[in-house]
């Protein structure tokens, strides 16, 4: 029995509806996903566009690394140069300094003094042999080599240091000294600082910068007020006497 006209009419109407429905679905679908997409797109975009500033400053600061390094490697290079050329100075002073050694070893300054016993009234000749490396010894020791000033206390330290420097191995002719002059004074306290005195007073003046050590002014011969004072305070320090050293200013000049 044949279908009804209506009843295809009704099936086609039908079908195209669905079409055109899937077909509207899809376009309004793919404009969705098209804006998701787009949004998905700029962002990473924008991503991209940090990413690339990021790269730009990462190998901006790479650039500048890379040149510290070479201007650091170029110092270094030269840094090891100068060290090389310093150590083989240092080698060569080093053997300098040995050969400086063992010659000074040989070397001995003899100084010769003249005291009068006024009580007894003799002459006395007296003469010390002293080590030129016991001098240098002191000599060398620039730390301590600095001027003499009132009201100091590195001053002050410095002068208590070279007068009780007789105790040093290097200040054996102090002791010497010391010991010759009390047997001189047979014990006498009052003769025998005299002669210590008499001792010091040999010495030439010739104004120096700094205050010596006791053995420095021996050996040279000559030295200032305060040079002259720490050698007479060390050899009466020596034999057991209290001494202090008074540094005073007197028109206008420093005294000791």
């Amino acid at each position: 029995m044949p279908t009804p006209v209506y009843k295809e009419k009704g099936t086609r109407k039908l079908v195209i509806g669905i079409i055109i429905g899937l077909l509207v679905g899809a376009v309004i679908g793919l404009g969705i996903g098209y804006t998701l997409l787009s949004s998905e797109v700029e962002e990473l975009e924008k991503r991209c566009n940090i990413l690339q500033d990021k790269l730009k400053m990462i190998s901006s600061k790479y650039n500048a690394l890379q040149n510290n390094y070479n201007s650091l490697q170029k110092k270094y290079t030269s840094l090891r140069e100068n060290y090389t050329r310093l150590l083989n100075t240092f080698k060569q002073l080093q053997e300098l300094s040995e050969l400086f050694e063992k010659q000074t070893r040989e070397v001995f300054y003899y100084k010769i003094f003249t005291i009068y016993n006024y009580k007894t009234d003799e002459y006395w000749y007296v003469w010390y042999k002293i080590k030129a490396e016991d001098y240098y010894h002191y000599r060398f020791d620039v730390k301590t080599h600095t001027p003499a000033q009132l009201n100091n206390r590195f001053t002050e330290e410095l002068i208590v240091k070279t007068v009780t420097s007789w105790r040093d191995k290097e200040s054996s002719v102090i002791r010497e000294i010391a010991s010759d002059l009390w047997d001189i004074s047979e014990g006498d306290k009052e003769l025998f600082v005299n002669l210590v005195i008499q001792f010091v007073h040999q010495i030439c003046y010739n104004e120096t910068t700094y205050t010596k050590y006791p053995v420095e002014t021996l050996v040279e011969g000559s030295g200032d007020c305060d040079n002259v004072a720490v050698l007479a305070a060390s050899i009466l320090n020596a034999k057991g006497f209290d001494v202090i050293v008074m540094l005073v200013e007197a028109d206008g000049v420093g005294h000791a």
